[in-house]
């Protein structure tokens, strides 16, 4: 029998009193059964911002943060104004940072600080499978033709015996492929992924991505694309498993909107 997870929430309200912003911030614990209480999300980062822009602004500056060996905040989850406006906002980051040129930059971001080598984007906002999760990440990372020609042969086969588009699987062949060209680049990389699926996708076992223990690598993703279809609950659930930071755009609250206000951010 499955045990459905139990979210305890611990809120922290700082008031800035020198600036008109209001920040929360919490802590999520996930008791599985008759488990030992485990720390899910390690903090959440509430960013002020009004817009796409300012948003992506914000998020860049959070990415600065922990680039060194030694961080586990690799894994960045977007949530966006109450689950809206998220995908809009990662596809402005990824703007951003496709702003550099390889020749003046050495491949590097353009924004300083960053020095992410290689900006992995891959939009399944639209999902279809986790196939095609696999094929965005292989084509990004323009992976040579024998690994694509896996894919399409596999797609072929699916084809013939009637596989449904979105029942198709990964290539574990592909999701190898990748890692060892991964590895064989040895670059500091950052994944953009817009999860348009109703489950968590490891993209390490996927698409062969690196992500885990101390890569100073990092994935900013976020999670059920253009439409939350799972409750609140689900998705906090589906973030604590596999994220350790999350960032919440918050619009700006002026200092003297009094406590009703507060109560009602916090009760969203």
């Amino acid at each position: 029998m499955m045990v459905v997870p139990r979210l305890h929430w611990i809120w922290r309200m700082i008031a800035h009193h020198n600036s008109e912003l209001i920040s929360v911030s919490f802590l999520c614990l996930i008791k599985f059964g008759d488990r030992n209480w485990k720390r899910a999300i390690v903090y959440e980062k509430v960013i002020e911002a009004d817009t796409i822009d300012e948003a992506a602004e914000e998020i860049l500056k959070a990415l600065k943060e922990g680039t060194d060996a030694t961080s586990r905040d690799n894994a960045v989850y977007l949530d966006g104004w109450d689950g809206l406006g998220a995908s809009a906002v990662l596809r402005a980051v990824a703007q951003r940072l496709a702003g550099a040129s390889p020749a003046n930059h050495h491949g590097r971001s353009a924004q300083a600080g960053l020095e992410f080598e290689q900006v992995i984007h891959i939009d399944c906002s639209m999902w279809e499978s986790r196939r095609a999760l696999q094929r965005a990440a292989a084509e990004q990372l323009r992976l040579p033709a024998e690994a694509m020609a896996m894919l399409d042969r596999q797609d072929k086969e699916d084809d013939f015996h009637g596989v449904a588009l979105g029942s198709r699987v990964e290539v574990q062949q592909v999701a190898t492929e990748i890692y060892r060209h991964v590895q064989k680049l040895s670059r500091r990389f950052l994944v953009i992924f817009h999860n348009g699926s109703s489950e968590v996708m490891d993209l390490a076992s996927v698409c062969g991505l690196p992500l885990s223990g101390y890569s100073t690598s990092k994935v900013l993703w976020t999670f059920q694309g253009r439409f939350r279809l799972k409750p609140r609950t689900k998705v906090d659930a589906a973030v604590g498993s596999t994220t350790s930071v999350a960032l919440a755009p918050r619009r700006r609250v002026a200092r003297n909107s009094g406590p009703t206000s507060c109560t009602r951010r916090l009760q969203r």
